[in-house]
């Protein structure tokens, strides 16, 4: 039997977040060559914020908060958004996108893992084996070119890009119960502007020391991407996914970004795929699958 409509609409929203954040990785080395992590994280929660803020008050949406939510909404805030640019944005300064995505494929183990304990989903063994599957493709894909090559710190970097899934995985499971109460719009707009409240200071200096006369274009335009479309509007598509869907079922479309992105460039670059990319592919593709029939 076919999902019903609310289902198909939320495959739609993951899969247009993944197809965005799939070029993110390397939009973000793009911006880094003018910005610095801590400077990019803070003009992305700014601009994000006041894009999707502008955007709620436009909708008619209400952005009034419950007395009880303040504190908890901040916190989240400060993981879904800060914690996880910060070390996103570190990671990929430290290492290659390669591994970033690689050590990012642990996303939905770590949420499988939350969600049975935090909010008792119910993992079946299938789904579990449909989740590593989906893993192993992830690494097959990325490990047979996926060298550090000339990174500067990739052991380093790959430890922050684990801090990347853990908090993606972590904010993703403790999203779900709010969703019952916010709307995922409202719930991103005062999770972005949480994490810009408490991300934003302690950026000040970084933000003082950038040569602003000096950022390239190409800069500019990736820091508009990775604002308004990858952190704004994906966000918004994620959490639209988690409303309807168990978290273990979204978190698993993580894994994909990576092979779409090497998808993409063999198709843009006309080399031929490699059988280790079609085969990952395939086991990213069937793990999310199965994952939604578990």
């Amino acid at each position: 039997m076919l999902p019903s409509r609310p289902m198909w609409d939320a495959y739609l929203c993951l899969l247009t977040a993944v197809l965005v954040w799939a070029s993110s990785y390397f939009v973000m080395q793009v911006a880094l060559v003018s910005f610095t992590p801590l400077a990019l994280t803070a003009l992305r929660l700014l601009l994000s914020t006041a894009f999707m803020g502008a955007y709620a008050r436009c909708a008619g949406v209400p952005l009034a908060v419950r007395r009880g939510d303040v504190w908890p909404l901040l916190g989240l805030g400060f993981l879904l958004n800060t914690a996880f640019q910060v070390c996103l944005n570190f990671a990929l300064a430290f290492t290659t996108p390669a591994h970033a995505s690689l050590a990012v494929g642990f996303m939905p183990i770590f949420a499988a893992v939350g969600a049975r304990l935090l909010l008792h989903e119910r993992v079946t063994p299938r789904r579990a084996l449909a989740i590593l599957m989906a893993f192993a493709g992830v690494a097959l894909v990325i490990v047979p070119g996926g060298g550090a090559g000339k990174a500067p710190h990739p052991i380093l970097g790959d430890l922050l890009a684990l801090g990347v899934a853990a908090s993606w995985a972590l904010g993703s499971v403790l999203t779900k119960p709010f969703l019952s109460r916010y709307s995922p719009l409202q719930f991103t707009v005062l999770t972005l502007a949480g994490g810009a409240a408490l991300g934003v200071p302690p950026t000040i200096v970084s933000l003082a020391r950038t040569e602003w006369g000096s950022v390239a274009k190409t800069s500019w335009l990736a820091l508009l991407y990775l604002s308004f479309l990858s952190m704004g509007v994906c966000w918004l598509l994620w959490n639209r996914a988690i409303a309807r869907l168990e978290v273990s079922q979204v978190a698993i479309f993580s894994n994909m970004p990576p092979v779409i992105t090497l998808l993409l460039a063999t198709v843009l670059t006309g080399e031929r795929p490699t059988v280790a990319l079609l085969a990952g592919g395939a086991m990213v593709v069937a793990g999310a699958f199965l994952t939604q029939r578990t």
